[in-house]
């Protein structure tokens, strides 16, 4: 029922915060690494994994992706966006920057926060984290405006809409091709999208 939903939504968020704080494996797998005296095969070893990256240490990243989280769940994210949401429930919302900003803050957000701790924990530089960003709000924006076709809803925006998710999809697009090919995952995402909104005209 709701109630367990809702208990359900409630853990699931606690444990994103677990599993980002939680490195238990590497930290055993360095101790043991310690114990033989390989240090150099260990400084390798985490090299490999990830431990390190262009913007420092693992444990520095880990602590980023949590806050950047905290932030995108909390009430500048997903928190206010859904209370905006719900002011407006059963009322017509008069203004296109208006129904933006709820999909920014709920949808756009969750796009954004992923986007961003794949960056953290891949090593991605300031620069590349940036353009990480702007690709999950766009494309979290684009994949609600879709959503928002595809059932009718906010039917006296559609062209407007539509507008909107070709642009932000031709950004996404730019955006990904500049990663080259480690962009490719972000690129399949534009096409699948960008069929998607065919779909939905």
């Amino acid at each position: 029922g709701e109630a367990t939903a809702i208990l359900a939504g409630d853990a699931l968020l606690t444990l994103a915060f677990e599993v980002l704080s939680d490195h238990s494996e590497e930290s055993n797998k360095t101790g043991e690494s310690n114990k033989t005296g390989e240090s150099n095969k260990s400084g390798e070893s985490q090299k490999k994994s990830g431990s390190t990256n262009k913007e420092g240490s693992l444990d520095s990243a880990r602590l980023r992706a949590v806050l950047e989280l905290a932030k995108a769940v909390g009430w500048a994210g997903l928190v206010g966006g859904q209370s905006l949401d719900l002011a407006y429930e059963g009322a017509e919302i008069q203004d296109m920057a208006l129904l933006e900003r709820i999909h920014k803050g709920k949808t756009g957000a969750l796009f954004m926060v992923s986007c961003v701790i794949g960056g953290l924990l891949g090593g991605a530089t300031s620069e590349e984290l940036k353009k990480l960003r702007e690709y999950g709000e766009a494309m979290g924006l684009a994949f609600q405006h879709i959503d928002d076709a595809l059932d009718n809803e906010h039917e006296k925006f559609a062209a407007e809409a539509r507008e909107a998710v070709m642009k932000n999809l031709g950004r996404c697009e730019e955006i990904s091709r500049g990663f080259e090919e480690r962009g490719e995952t972000l690129l399949e995402l534009v096409r699948v999208f960008s069929d998607r909104m065919k779909k939905a005209v």
